[in-house]
């Protein structure tokens, strides 16, 4: 008798667990994503951000990924950017939807849980998205293939669906000037100053690069030459018998230069 009750004890437990993993339990859906053609495009990386009640988490689609979203508060957005961007960062840190080095896609990837009608129904959904191209601010896709798996057993499909979108001429090269943005980061404090001045640069550039203090009608006042070792980094210069007034500070980056008007007190 107890080797039976212990029999029904594990049928039950198992017939639990196999429940939660569909959905079933907490209305988990196990949300599957393949870029088809990833391998066309040199440099460039795509990441699904999932925004959910819980926080946000990046999955980079590599060119296929996995990951449990919520049937009904998730939303699901992908973005391009490039290999040498996302060296050295850790990838839950980068806010995405907030980035000069990354392209939004206007696909709709939580559509199907709307077709659904009931999404806790949903047990998985498989996702084939081919890059179209990019435009200087968005990544093109389309879906190729959509496949519904529902916790019954049931399944729908659609192929090819629907016309591309863009808002613009579609290149097959990630833009240069999103690329190369080396501006983005760059913060001098205090401004103005009187005795200090910080450089800031949190960029994707790492290499020699230079810092000069000039006067509006280009008189150099100092030039120093310095070295990028880090994604972020921090230089301070002294002003100590430097006259007040406002300068110019040119930094740069291996020819791509940046320019900011600063002003020194007394």
């Amino acid at each position: 008798m107890r080797f039976v009750l212990a029999i029904l004890f594990f049928g039950l437990t198992s017939i639990f667990a196999d429940c939660n993993a569909l959905g079933v339990a907490g209305n988990s859906i196990e949300f599957c994503i393949q870029i088809t053609n990833l391998d066309d495009f040199q440099d460039v990386e795509i990441v699904c951000v999932n925004r959910g009640s819980e926080g946000s988490s990046n999955y980079l689609l590599n060119p296929y990924d996995c990951f449990n979203i919520s049937a009904y508060s998730d939303s699901l957005t992908l973005y391009a950017t490039t290999s040498e961007y996302l060296k050295g960062r850790k990838l839950n840190t980068i806010d995405f939807s907030q980035n000069y080095f990354c392209l939004k896609s206007g696909v709709d990837l939580n559509e199907p849980l709307r077709k659904a009608g009931n999404p806790a129904l949903v047990a998985q959904v498989l996702e084939y998205i081919k890059i179209i191209g990019f435009t200087d601010s968005e990544l093109v896709v389309q879906k190729t293939k959509e496949v519904v798996n529902y916790i019954d057993g049931s399944q729908t499909y659609q192929i090819n669906q629907g016309p591309v979108d863009s808002t613009g001429s579609i290149s097959l090269i990630f833009p240069v000037n999103m690329k190369y943005r080396t501006d983005t980061g760059i913060k001098i404090f205090p401004n103005p100053a009187t005795s200090l001045m910080n450089i800031y640069a949190d960029n994707d550039f790492i290499g020699n690069y230079s810092v000069k203090l000039s006067t509006f009608d280009g008189q150099t006042i100092f030039y120093e030459p310095l070295n990028k070792k880090n994604l972020n980094t921090l230089v301070k210069f002294d002003l100590n018998g430097l006259d007040p007034g406002i300068y110019l500070i040119t930094i740069d980056f291996d020819n791509r230069v940046v320019t900011k008007k600063f002003v020194k007190t007394k």
